[in-house]
């Protein structure tokens, strides 16, 4: 195993211990990093693009970390944080990194599928995640950002864009949040959604809707003017409230549309590869803690965005039907999937299987984690 892998490794088993999220890293960052050390490094200041709300629980947990890197370091690295994508808009972002405009964003491939092409198709395979919240959230992270360490296919890409993964996450399965009352297929069909590309384009349309791609920041314009019936959101919850979108929506559709996988906190590689290693071991350690409280503050959010939803009008309505349908389109879009792998792809059912095999090593581990059981990390 390489010193970075190590790293990300002990990295991961600490969130484990503690009983929540995942481990992270990059496997084309081995073995870069220059020699000289942290006291004589030249101070750096990094500009980190993010996607959530200021103010926000996540904001909170990501101002933590940052704060953590920079005492560790003992102030060699500092940083300016762009929130709500302030620095760079949600389909800029990997183009924004790669150039250097922004040091750190996160990215969500269903905006690139040109340039992250095995990414892309890779996230289609999210319906083969475990339903159930949180359960969905801690098993994607910890079988993406491993699959993503070890993987030649996307090691390659990542690189070709001049960038190094230092995360990948995993939203819930998604739900809506409406501005008319949706149960039925026939409520579902001719509704305007808002969705961030594929594969919710293809399930909405399975279900008679009319997807609409919106980048997250104008989610809240489009719903208010009728642009769009309904908006679902990563993770929803706390991004619905902070975002104002329950201030225009007062249905909350539990519609299961799939999990957004491989959204990944990407960084310039030009910047990773000047950084002492040390200084790379400090973010990617830090990072674990990172993790712990991002996933938490995401929990608690869904918490808070229930106990006032009633205060602020929410009406929750039961879409099995509908669920009952998408469950089937889900499961055939997995099956195809081979079909549709991008070009350059030796393997591509080799590759699929081996992300598969990765969800299912990390299902049990998932499933002890909701259970409150400690995990039993492999030693390395």
């Amino acid at each position: 195993m390489s010193r970075h892998r190590k790293t990300v490794a002990a990295a991961g088993s600490a969130v484990l211990a503690l009983a929540l999220a995942a481990c992270g890293g990059s496997s084309d960052a081995d073995g870069t990093g220059s020699d000289e050390s942290l006291e004589s490094m030249k101070p750096v200041t990094l500009s980190f693009n993010e996607s959530v709300a200021p103010g926000s629980g996540m904001a909170t947990a990501l101002n933590d970390f940052l704060k953590s890197v920079t005492e560790k370091t003992g102030g060699k690295i500092t940083f300016e944080e762009f929130y709500s994508s302030s620095l760079l808009a949600p389909t800029e972002t990997l183009t924004g990194v790669a150039d250097g405009v922004g040091s750190i964003s996160q990215v969500t491939p269903a905006f690139f599928q040109e340039k992250l092409p095995v990414t892309a198709w890779l996230a289609r395979a999210a319906p083969a995640l475990e339903p159930g919240f949180p359960l969905t959230t801690i098993q994607g992270p910890l079988a993406g950002s491993d699959f993503a360490l070890g993987s030649e296919e996307l090691t390659r890409e990542y690189a070709d864009n001049n960038v190094v993964i230092l995360r990948s996450y995993t939203s819930g399965y998604g739900n809506a949040i409406c501005t008319k009352k949706i149960e039925t297929l026939a409520d579902a069909k001719g509704v305007r959604v808002r969705v961030a590309g594929e594969p919710f384009a293809s399930e909405a349309k399975a279900l008679g809707m009319e997807p609409i791609v919106i980048p997250g920041t104008e989610m809240f314009e489009a719903l208010q003017r009728g642009v769009v019936d309904c908006v679902t959101a990563a993770d929803g919850g706390e991004i619905y409230t902070t975002f104002g979108l329950t201030e225009v929506g007062k249905y909350l559709v539990p519609i299961q549309f799939s999990p957004t996988t491989f959204i990944s906190f990407m960084m310039n590689k030009d910047q990773w590869d000047d950084l002492p290693r040390p200084a790379q071991k400090i973010i990617l350690e830090t990072w674990a803690d990172y993790e712990v409280k991002r996933l938490r503050e995401t929990l608690t959010g869904y918490g808070r965005f229930l106990d006032d939803a009633e205060k602020r009008g929410i009406e929750f309505t039961d879409p099995s039907e509908i669920n009952t349908k998408l469950a089937a389109h889900q499961k055939a879009a997995v099956a195809d999937l081979v079909k549709s792998a991008p070009p350059g792809i030796a393997d591509p059912e080799g590759v699929l299987k081996a992300y598969l095999d990765k969800l299912a090593t990390y299902l049990p581990v998932a499933q002890g984690l909701v259970k409150g059981e400690p995990p039993r990390p492999e030693s390395s």
